[in-house]
């Protein structure tokens, strides 16, 4: 088993989808729907894509993120871990709590003050994943602003994490696969109804899981819901000066708008 842990928003959907269509192709599988591949190779490949308890759908409080404690067998298994920056992070929740899972009803700013959604909960989020992280055997971090600049190395990366061969054809083949356009027109398809991708009301595009990046980065926090965010990982991310974290913190890089799916990138 491999173990694909991320904070909700990191982009995991889109990494996910990815990674399925490769599995598809390497295995051979008939998969209309790529996110079959987790079932039927459960007992050949299982992966387990988990937020653990940071999955806004719970609705716990950044206190109660923690302490994570996990038998021995996961802590042998490699684990996989999808970072993203946080403010980006943080706006794409907002619209996934309000629009898509109806978690939550306030402002932007209310938001990010959450003890349950915001700032708080993904430091706290983070500074949990590093105790864990001390107890594995493999532990590889992924980021996504690097997987949007130039995925053929990081999807080859993951690949051989995840212990399969790398086939550049086949890498290149599911980053085409993968482009906003497609996985939006795959997302109303018949074979993806009910799944991860498939929006909650097909007329209303604020419940679409596919998305313009682009929404996410324009100006939803104020300069003090910024302020706020940045004191709150000042003051409380115990691991902000590591090199790990660099995409992490301050306002999100500027897209490089050279490259095709540079501006518009599924979460």
């Amino acid at each position: 088993m491999q173990v694909m842990l991320s904070y909700p928003k990191s982009g995991r959907t889109w990494i996910r989808f990815m990674v399925d269509s490769y599995l598809c192709k390497t295995f051979k599988l008939s998969c209309p729907n790529v996110f079959d591949a987790e079932k039927q190779l459960k007992l050949v490949h299982p992966i387990e894509w988990t937020h653990i308890s940071g999955a806004m759908i719970a609705q716990r409080p950044y206190w109660s993120i923690g302490p994570w404690d996990f038998d021995d067998t996961l802590k042998q298994a490699p684990w996989l871990v999808l970072t993203r920056n946080f403010q980006a992070t943080l706006a794409s929740a907002y619209f996934q709590a309000r629009d898509r899972i109806k978690v939550f009803t306030g402002s932007p700013s209310q938001f990010v003050r959450d003890p349950r959604y915001g700032a708080a909960k993904i430091v706290s989020f983070y500074n949990q994943f590093e105790v864990l992280r001390a107890t594995l055997k493999t532990c590889h971090l992924f980021s996504y602003e690097e997987f949007t600049r130039d995925p053929q190395p990081q999807l080859r990366r993951m690949i051989e994490a995840l212990g399969l061969n790398v086939d550049e054809s086949m890498i290149d083949q599911v980053i085409q696969e993968s482009s906003f356009e497609n996985m939006k027109r795959l997302s109303i398809t018949p074979q993806y109804a009910g799944s991860v991708i498939a929006p909650t009301d097909p007329n209303r595009p604020e419940t679409f899981k596919v998305r313009s990046a682009g929404r996410d980065k324009k100006e939803l926090f104020n300069t003090d819901d910024l302020d706020y965010i940045d004191r709150v990982i000042d003051i409380l991310f115990l691991h902000k000066d590591s090199p790990d974290y660099r995409e992490c913190l301050g306002r999100p890089a500027p897209r490089q708008t050279t490259q095709t799916t540079a501006d518009m990138v599924p979460k």
